[in-house]
């Protein structure tokens, strides 16, 4: 029955997964353009193109072995991937949650938050990501872990060592939970069911593998070593004199702003102490709310009869885990003053695991519950299922306005003698299928440069982003006056009508 009950939530997260894909269009993000292009250049045998675009290359890598294998052109590829890897999370998701004491209705409710949640599945999940695989093989490594610390058989220990390496290949911060997470072994209490010998064979590996970090950050200050030849591992190394550099470079400014402008007299000298306050607090809503509302209010809802059925060994190496991620996104804020809701995502599972027992708990007390916990579990569930609707309708209109904007010139070409489109945007070449050429660049530069020295005049079409901001209206008076050869043809509207792509057409 259980094997029944994982292959039907594997069967569903497959459909799901499938159909939100689908119903994206081809969607894709600046990042996900930038692996397509590496996955390409790999196919081509061009390795060194690829990684001098980005030094990270393992994502892409597998993007080009799936293109090569099945033929699948190379986005397909990619969403396939994706698929996989959802479906991976899930599962191993599922073996946490049946870890931590839940029973099938709970693993259920579990696999129902996930697919309520419109952040992980709705926004992320259809992106062609390597932060999918990140969470696929580091959910499998910490399920691992979770048995060998209850149970201390060494083929856990070694399942848990080799996937957690393979969630570093897919992003560097996997080796902050390689050197940290093990020390939960070493911290926390000996689990009831664990086997003496085999823990303290691992606390020594524990032990040796801390030893060997020592060594090379020896040698490495030793300068024996280039740190440029780690290629991106030497960010584990440089990573808080990066943040130094930042705090140097931006943070002591915004203080100064805080302490004169915000704060004033008599408090100035906490304006330090509000700064990072408020940075930790960003970092704390980022890791309670990514999962949704509804995890995070389920999980803080705990009672004695949900305590009760937590399995505590479970529990306590998931709480380090979790205060793990939190770390890692304040490090992150202090090192590049942004803090995406992909980099907490495994916090995000956390709470859904925990709420999703939690919530089992107070099904099962549905009887005597007072009204404020029915109101809750109702209020939640409304919210889940709202999110779940939200994930697989039809996107809104306006959600696929650049695509439209391309396949409406696309048409027109098709009357047009002339074929050249000048395409401002790195999205709109790549739903164009023109050849890749930059990406996070300045737009409006781009675009700017080529009014200016007349290449502009080349083309029969320009398509051009231009969202409401602040200069907005200054910029469609430069495009009046010096787009003279061209007439605003059509305009394609985004979400709200905040973003905008302007087709204009050579006058004839």
């Amino acid at each position: 029955m259980r094997n029944q009950l994982s292959m039907l939530l594997i069967g569903a997260a497959v459909l799901i997964a499938s159909w939100i894909i689908y119903s994206q269009h081809g969607w894709v993000t600046s990042d996900s353009i930038l692996y397509f292009e590496m996955a390409r250049l790999i196919t081509d045998g061009q390795w060194q193109a690829a990684t001098s675009m980005f030094k990270w290359p393992f994502y892409p890598s597998l993007i080009a072995l799936v293109h090569m294998a099945t033929g699948l052109s190379i986005q397909t590829s990619a969403q396939c991937l994706s698929i996989v890897f959802f479906t991976t999370s899930l599962w191993a998701f599922i073996k946490i949650v049946t870890q931590l004491g839940g029973n099938q209705r709970a693993q259920i409710l579990a696999a129902v938050m996930v697919f309520g949640s419109t952040y992980i599945v709705g926004d992320i999940m259809p992106m062609s990501t390597r932060d999918q695989g990140y969470w696929a093989f580091m959910l499998l490594a910490l399920w691992q872990l979770i048995v060998f610390y209850k149970h201390g058989a060494i083929k856990n220990a070694l399942a848990w060592q080799v996937l957690v390496l393979v969630a570093t290949l897919f992003r560097i911060e996997g080796a902050v939970y390689i050197l940290a997470l093990p020390l939960a072994l070493l911290l926390l209490p000996k689990p009831r069911d664990n086997v003496n010998t085999i823990q303290l064979l691992f606390r020594a590996y524990v032990f040796f593998i801390l030893l060997g970090i020592l060594g090379l950050l020896a040698v490495v200050m030793s300068n024996s070593i280039n740190l440029d030849a780690l290629g991106r591992l030497k960010e584990l190394l440089t990573g808080f004199s990066d943040i130094e550099q930042n705090i140097k470079q931006n943070l002591i400014n915004r203080v100064d702003i805080m302490r004169d402008q915000v704060i004033g007299e008599p408090f100035k000298e906490f304006a330090w102490f509000t700064f990072l306050l408020s940075l930790f607090s960003i970092s704390v809503i980022k890791c309670f709310f990514v999962a949704g509302l509804s995890p995070a209010i389920l999980a803080l809802s705990n009672t004695h009869q949900s305590r009760d059925l937590l399995d505590k060994d479970t529990f306590k190496l998931l709480s380090f885990f979790a205060l793990i991620t939190w770390v890692v996104a304040c490090l992150i804020i202090l090192k590049v003053n942004i803090l995406s809701g992909r980099y907490v995502v495994l916090f995000g599972f956390v709470l859904i695991a925990v709420a999703s027992v939690v919530a089992e708990a107070h099904l099962q007390h549905w009887k005597h519950a007072t009204f404020t916990v029915k109101a809750v579990l109702v209020g939640c569930a409304i919210m889940i299922l709202v999110g779940f609707i939200s994930n697989v309708l039809p996107k809104r209109d306006g959600y696929h306005y650049e695509i439209n904007a391309v396949e409406y010139v696309q048409q027109s070409l098709a009357d047009s003698k002339q074929q050249s489109v000048l395409y401002t945007s790195e999205k709109q070449r790549f739903y164009a299928q023109k050849p890749y050429e930059d990406r996070n660049y300045d737009e409006w530069q781009y675009l700017v440069e080529r009014i200016e020295d007349g290449r502009v005049n080349e083309y029969e079409f320009v398509v051009i982003n231009l969202n409401i901001k602040a200069d907005s209206a200054a910029k469609e008076t430069y495009l009046q006056t010096h787009l003279t050869q061209f007439k605003q043809d059509k305009v394609f509207y985004g979400y709200k009508k905040k973003k905008r792509t302007f087709v204009y057409r050579r006058i004839h």
